[in-house]
């Protein structure tokens, strides 16, 4: 029974004089860290983007669909982002949002330009609401280039110039 004390105390006792790591350990970690880094890196600024890029396309909505219910209303579209009852400001996080003049009794149309801080890197965006007998159609499209303002333009089917059609 007392050797086993014994060993357990030369053990510990010989346990307390390795202290720290060596060198080649450190290397490996920051080795595992460096390469998961590079490989969580980009996709974690694609996710950023993506999120970016889903704001507008949320607002974008909203304003499409508070131009239909203001129709309903007023049998117009509504020409300022204040007669339409949304939370959204003219200015609201990463966009600025506008309505696009002119505005007739058939369409309406909406800007989503990136503001000034991140105008190098977001695209801008657009929306319109279509009239078209009695029934609403509504599209948003991105634009291909950054800086590069997109045109939606009615017909069948809706296009989208200089851009993509997102939703």
């Amino acid at each position: 029974m007392t050797n086993i004390w014994i060993e357990l105390i030369q053990l510990l006792f010989n346990f307390k004089k390795q202290r720290g790591f060596t060198l080649v350990e450190l290397l490996v970690v920051v080795l595992l860290f460096s390469a998961l880094s590079i490989i969580a890196l980009p996709n974690y600024v694609n996710q950023v983007e993506k999120a970016r890029v889903a704001e507008a396309k949320v607002n974008l909505g909203v304003l499409n669909r508070s131009q239909q219910a203001y129709y309903f209303e007023k049998a117009t579209f509504a020409d300022d982002m204040s007669d339409l009852g949304t939370n959204l400001s003219i200015s609201n996080g990463l966009y600025n949002y506008s309505i696009v003049t002119p505005i007739t009794n058939t369409e309406v149309h909406h800007l989503a330009e990136p503001i000034l801080k991140y105008a190098g890197d977001l695209k801008i965006m657009t929306s319109a609401v279509f009239r078209v007998e009695n029934a609403f159609l509504y599209t948003v499209c991105e634009s291909n280039t950054i800086g590069v303002t997109p045109a939606i333009v009615n017909g069948t089917p809706i296009t989208c110039t200089n851009g993509q059609i997102i939703q």
